[in-house]
């Protein structure tokens, strides 16, 4: 999944597991709605100790007025500022 920046009816949502794909790059995986009608974006906090993980879903500024209530997995990638290390990885709310 692309982030996307033009979210409206933003909320968190729970990511479910997580891959390592190099040092400093993750790939979340999570619940997701229909493509065509929510757009996911990451909110990363971190430091020497933790890395805190946020995903944002909202509505995409071209969705139409009704939507499918479907389910999928989506997966969206993180890049950290230093390798994740021996630090904690925490899903925040």
């Amino acid at each position: 999944m692309t982030p996307s920046t033009t979210l409206t009816n933003q909320h968190s949502t729970q990511w479910n597991t997580y891959q390592v794909v190099t040092s400093k790059t993750l790939r979340l995986f999570y619940s997701a709605g229909d493509t065509g009608c929510y757009g996911y974006r990451t909110v990363v906090k971190q430091d020497s100790s933790q890395v805190r993980i946020r995903i944002i879903e909202g509505t995409l500024p071209n969705a139409p007025d009704t939507c499918t209530l479907i389910g999928m997995y989506g997966s969206i990638l993180v890049h950290l500022e230093q390798p994740l290390g021996s630090r904690t990885l925490l899903a925040e709310q």
